[in-house]
C-alpha cells in the first residue's frame, strides 16, 4: 500500500480534528478575524455551480432552520471561490486597489484547467470541498504569484491545498446543541462519502481580487464591482 501523498494526509488530519472537535462540542461562530480588512486575495471565482455541487449546498442549507444552526454559505452569502493566493498587507495599503495586471497574467496560466474536488473535510465549524491533488499548473502558478508578491516586498500566504469553502458555522443553537452537532457531523460525513463516489469536476478561469473581509462578506451579485 502506497503512503498518502502530503495533501491527503492534511486533509485527512484537517477531517479528523474537526470530528473530534464536534464530538467534544469544541464548535465555536466563525467571526471574521479583524486581519481580513489588511489581507489581499486572489481567487479563482466559481460563478454556476454544478447540480451536484447545488446538491451539496442545498444539503447544508435545509439543516438551518429544523436545527437552529446558521451558516454563511457559498453562493448564498459570499461568492463560492477557491483561493490562489494571499497575502498580508502594510497599514494604509487598500487591498482593492492594488494594481494587479501582473498578477492576473500569471494567473492565467491556469484558466481552462481542470481540477477534481473529491473530497468534503470537516473542519470545525467550517465545511470543505477539497482537491486530494492539487494540478501542477495551479501549483507553478502559486510560485510565480509568490515571486511577484516579494518583488513588491509583500510576503505571500503560504497555500499547498485547493478547496473551496462551502459553509461556516455563524450561529449555533441555545437547545439540543449536541443533537444539533451530531446531525451537523453525520451530514456531513454523508456529503463526504456521496463526494467519493462521484468527485465534482470544475474548470478554473475565473477570477476575482481583493480585500478578503469583502470577499467573505459580501453576497455573490454584489461581489464585482
Amino acid at each position: 500500500m502506497e503512503p498518502e501523498s502530503p495533501i491527503v494526509e492534511k486533509l485527512r488530519g484537517i477531517h479528523d480534528r474537526g470530528i473530534l472537535a464536534v464530538n467534544e462540542g469544541r464548535i465555536k461562530p466563525f467571526v471574521v478575524p479583524e486581519a481580513a480588512f489588511t489581507q489581499f486575495i486572489l481567487v479563482n471565482a466559481f460563478s454556476s455551480p454544478t447540480k451536484h455541487l447545488s446538491k451539496l449546498l442545498g444539503t447544508l442549507e435545509m439543516l438551518e432552520n429544523p436545527l437552529c444552526l446558521q451558516f454563511t454559505l457559498a453562493d448564498r452569502d459570499f461568492l463560492l471561490h477557491s483561493t490562489i493566493k494571499q497575502c498580508n498587507l502594510p497599514a494604509g495599503v487598500d487591498a482593492d486597489a492594488m494594481e494587479v495586471s501582473s498578477l492576473l497574467a500569471a494567473f492565467a496560466s491556469i484558466n481552462d484547467h481542470e481540477v477534481v474536488f473529491d473530497t468534503v473535510v470537516l473542519n470545525d465549524g467550517n465545511v470543505l470541498l477539497a482537491a486530494s491533488e492539487v494540478p501542477t499548473v495551479v501549483s507553478a502558478c502559486r510560485l510565480e504569484l509568490d515571486k511577484l508578491i516579494r518583488a513588491r516586498g509583500l510576503e505571500p500566504t503560504p497555500i499547498d491545498i485547493l478547496h473551496m469553502t462551502l459553509a461556516r458555522l455563524i450561529t449555533l443553537p441555545g437547545k439540543s446543541l449536541g443533537f444539533a452537532l451530531d446531525t451537523y457531523r453525520d451530514t456531513v460525513l454523508e456529503l463526504r462519502a456521496m463526494v467519493a463516489e462521484e468527485p465534482i469536476r470544475l474548470k478554473l478561469g475565473n477570477y476575482w481580487h481583493g480585500q478578503v473581509h469583502r470577499l467573505v462578506t459580501t453576497p455573490p451579485v454584489m461581489a464585482y464591482p
